[in-house]
């Protein structure tokens, strides 16, 4: 994954919530893999890490798990 603290952090944030959520192991590795994938692309195409669309993807998959309950990784990934 490509970035900066910014985005490891929250890619951290991520496998933390997905294990508070009971998601297994293998299914928090499907949603870093996939929020990894949309950062390498940001990474390249977004000169500023403070900008809205900059953690977007993971801060989806945030509201996915906490405020929407879902818990099929292939759905929050």
């Amino acid at each position: 994954m490509s970035g900066n603290d910014r985005s490891a952090d929250m890619a951290r944030r991520l496998a933390d919530t997905a294990t508070k959520h009971g998601l297994s192991s293998g299914d928090r590795d499907v949603i870093v893999r996939a929020y990894g994938s949309a950062m390498d692309v940001r990474a390249e195409k977004i000169d500023d890490d403070h900008h809205p669309a900059f953690l977007h993807p993971g801060r989806t998959a945030l509201v996915l798990m906490d405020d929407v309950g879902v818990r099929d990784a292939n759905i929050i990934a």
